[in-house]
């Protein structure tokens, strides 16, 4: 029996996996990935080796006749390759986080799960009598090539026109993920909606609608791969919009002053209120100051919370701004400001010079 190419596919696939692990579970340095390294791990280097191991097994199907002996031959090229879990559920997660080559790992970590989960179907089989499995479509094939079968003779499986009908993203906990990278509420909520949507069209051009007696209707693929999708995407929903609620009752809180005998500002604003409001109205027009949390920033919300940190209380604060904007000279605080830092800035060369 030839096992030259699943056995070499084994090897490959071993060293892109441990390859791949030496990078990502280093926690102190980052390891340089050359060229040399991702073009031996290339996609293209993946389907060329499978497709070796694909001839071969055929070969193994039309030398030995047997479906059983060739099932062992997987195994025995692929030695715990059938129930060994490789990636953990939050690794997409950890590669974005870190930050990383993240495009790269990304696309090689889906690429040897997807050569894994190949090869694993060709080592489930169902029962006894082996239908709708990969390996019984490939036996299937070889022997109906073998004796000229007429193809509508032999039973093939729908495994493989199934999975390349699955879309990834459909997986919840992809979505999960990219609604983490969101820092605003409503967008979460608009992709969680948009990928509903998209769910839903995705069933009525690729999924098949049951009617069964016994469990009602049901679409296939949906029912085997994302059953409860909807579900999970719902609570999600629900959790983001009950965050957005306690938020805005913490908010709209009044705020109240308990305190008798507040304690002394270590700061105090020595000019007037004008020159105060002409210089943090001149502030927030040109947008030096931003809330951390995103959130926009009212010209009110930035005067008082100065207010506040410098000990003022400041009466008829528009009507003060207003009586500011008609003086012949604009802003004469912000203009005084500029010809103290011009002196700042000539007595610090004046001193300079000096030391030379």
């Amino acid at each position: 029996m030839k096992k030259e190419k699943a056995e070499f596919l084994n090897i490959y696939i071993h060293e892109a996996l441990d390859f791949y692990l030496a990078i990502t579970r280093d926690n102190d340095d980052l390891i340089e990935i050359t060229e040399n390294e991702k073009n031996k791990y290339h996609e293209s280097v993946f389907v060329f080796i499978f497709q070796n191991f694909i001839d071969e097994l055929k070969e193994n199907i039309r030398t030995y006749e047997d479906i059983s002996v060739v099932q062992d031959y997987v195994l025995v090229c692929f030695p715990g390759i059938d129930n060994e879990v490789y990636f953990h559920e939050d690794e997409n997660k950890w590669i974005i986080e870190r930050g990383f080559e993240v495009h790269y790992l990304l696309c090689l970590k889906k690429t040897i799960e997807k050569y894994i989960n190949e090869i694993q179907a060709c080592m489930l089989l169902n029962d006894v009598v082996w239908y709708g499995t990969t390996l019984r479509n490939y036996f299937d094939k070889e022997i109906a090539n073998l004796y000229k079968l007429d193809a509508s003779e032999v039973i093939v499986s729908e495994t493989i026109v199934n999975e390349s009908k699955k879309d990834d993203r459909f997986e919840f906990d992809r979505l999960k993920a990219e609604c983490d990278l969101l820092s605003q509420p409503v967008e979460k909520i608009k992709l969680i909606h948009s990928r509903l949507f998209d769910f839903e069209q995705w069933q009525l051009k690729h999924d098949k609608l049951i009617h069964d007696r016994d469990f009602g209707s049901y679409y296939e693929l949906t029912a085997k791969y994302y059953q409860d999708f909807e579900t999970l995407c719902a609570i999600e929903l629900k959790r983001i919009e009950k965050l957005i609620e306690i938020e805005k009752r913490i908010v709209s809180i009044p705020v109240v002053k308990t305190e008798i005998h507040p304690e002394p500002k270590p700061y105090k604003w020595t000019m007037t209120d004008t020159d105060f409001l002409e210089l943090f109205t001149a502030l927030y027009q040109n947008e030096c100051i931003e809330r951390n949390d995103g959130k926009a920033l009212t010209r009110k919300e930035l005067i008082e919370y100065f207010q506040v940190l410098l000990g003022l209380d400041i009466k008829s604060l528009e009507s003060k701004l207003s009586k500011a904007g008609n003086r012949n000279e604009k802003t004469p605080f912000l203009d005084d400001l500029k010809s103290a830092f011009e002196i700042f800035v000539e007595q610090k060369e004046k001193k300079l010079l000096k030391r030379k």
